[in-house]
């Protein structure tokens, strides 16, 4: 089984042998090895100290000195003059004990006087001494300590670096590409006139006893001059023969549609207008007005429409609008906290000039294709990169106070990935080593406690000594608590 072996120097006392003590493996057997005169072997008490804080651990000692063999002895350590009777598990390198030598013992033990204290003052002294190594055995073991301390926050220097998310990337990521259709709307801003014939209807009476047929086409206005509106017959009718019977004449009549022979609003004329016709054999007029005359104005897309239609930042503005919403399709498809990054649309098509110009149209669309490629990384990054990256920036000795950083991120999504320049900002402060505060603590008042502690960039907020009427923190660290 293999052993620790722990040397001490000729001043070695028991706050030494319990810091090599507290640093050795916690499943090994130490060995005490011990020059002659050292503090630490001439007194039982520190002895029986390091074997209980051993624990679990066998403990032996190697000295050259007899005494401190002896006393080893007293408190069941064993004990060895060398490492070479350790090794053969000798724990006297006497000679062998034969017959006669034994023999010879005990004579020598059977003439051997009983055991006295001898004079008072000697009993006095050995009460004295144990009464000293009780004390001070209280004094190392009895005390103890709860130190609770804060690092001080130190600025973490400023830095900025990149973080890539694909093949080769500090981030997996999730290649995605589609294809995108959508359009671009533009305004036709040319026009023309049409006029729209106003329409009615004349009612013509027979001045004849024959029957008359009036032909499509027939004209007849209103009245004569500059303001005149003409109108022509949109049918043919046979107008009736007028009767005479007796005395009264029965007048042959017909009603006959009739459309302005100009369009526009001058055809809209009021009932009783249209008087006068080309022919004296009957006569007309109009029982209503006739109506619907008008002049609208019809768009037209021009060449010019179709070129502030299809402006590049337009069509950028609509293939990324249809970007965003694949973007949303993707998410939909994916399971968990993955974010979808999108890159620019790549355009392939455009529908043609031809396809809109001369439409007599308000309004027209042209379709525009584009490639899209993406990536799906996970929700929690770039963060987590950054903050892996950023902690080994920290001072020696320090570590980043993870609460205080802060990260601005600029994504750039091209083929191979998506790449953020990350921009990072924090505070750093002491790594805690409770170890070795617990070491540089043992023995000090408490305003040196704090003085150590400020000087190593950390604060003290709760110090708590047991009993609190010690002075004193614990001589052994092991009895320290570190928060």
């Amino acid at each position: 089984m293999s052993r620790t072996v722990i040397d001490l120097d000729a001043r070695a006392s028991i706050l030494d042998a319990s810091e090599r003590l507290a640093a050795a493996p916690a499943d090994a057997p130490v060995v005490f090895v011990v020059p002659a005169g050292a503090p630490f072997a001439r007194n039982a008490v520190f002895l029986d100290v390091a074997r209980a804080l051993a624990g679990q651990r066998r403990i032996s000692l190697v000295s050259s000195d007899p005494r401190a063999r002896s006393i080893a002895a007293s408190v069941h350590v064993p004990a060895y003059a060398s490492l070479g009777s350790l090794e053969r598990e000798e724990l006297d390198p006497t000679e062998k004990l034969g017959a006669p030598r034994r023999a010879a013992l005990a004579s020598v033990v059977a003439r051997r006087p009983a055991p006295s204290l001898g004079s008072p003052a000697r009993a006095i002294a050995i009460a004295a001494s144990v009464l000293g190594a009780v004390l001070l055995l209280l004094v190392v073991v009895l005390p103890s300590a709860a130190v609770s301390v804060t690092p001080s926050s130190i600025p973490m220097p400023g830095a900025t670096f990149t973080i890539r998310a694909g093949p080769g990337g500090e981030v997996p990521a999730q290649p995605l590409s589609a294809t995108i259709t959508t359009k671009v709307t533009g305004i036709a801003t040319g026009s023309r006139t049409e006029d729209i014939k106003a329409t009615g209807s004349v009612h013509f009476t027979n001045q004849t006893t024959d029957d008359l047929t009036i032909p499509k086409g027939t004209v007849v206005q209103t009245t004569t001059g500059s303001d005149r509106v003409q109108f022509a017959t949109t049918e043919t009718k046979t107008l009736p023969r007028s009767v005479i019977v007796f005395v009264t004449v029965i007048p042959g009549t017909a009603d006959v549609a009739v459309e302005a022979v100009a369009g526009g609003v001058a055809g809209n004329v009021a009932a009783n207008r249209i008087v006068i016709s080309n022919n004296a054999r009957y006569q007309v007029t109009n029982p209503a007005p006739t109506t619907g005359g008008d002049t609208k104005k019809i768009p037209v897309v021009l060449a010019e429409d179709y070129s502030v239609a299809t402006v590049k930042g337009n069509v950028d503005r609509a293939l990324a609008d249809e970007a965003n919403n694949q973007k949303l399709r993707w998410k939909s498809q994916l399971a968990g906290d993955a974010v979808v990054w999108v890159g620019t649309p790549s355009l392939t098509s455009q529908g043609g000039l031809s396809d809109v110009v001369g439409k007599e149209v308000a309004t027209f669309d042209v379709p525009v294709t584009a490639a899209v490629q993406g990536f799906a990384v996970a929700g929690d990054q770039p963060t987590k990169a950054a903050l892996e990256r950023y902690r080994t920036m920290a001072s020696p000795g320090n570590v980043l106070d993870e609460r205080t950083a802060q990260f601005n991120a600029v994504a750039t999504v091209a083929d191979n990935g998506v790449s953020w320049k990350i921009t990072a900002s924090g505070t750093q402060s002491p790594q805690l080593d409770s170890v070795r505060i617990r070491g540089a603590l043992a023995g000090r008042t408490p305003a040196e406690v704090r003085e150590l502690l400020s000087a190593q960039g950390l604060q003290l907020t709760d110090l708590r000594i047991s009993p609190t009427w010690w002075p004193r923190m614990p001589l052994l660290d092991a009895r320290i608590a570190v928060n």
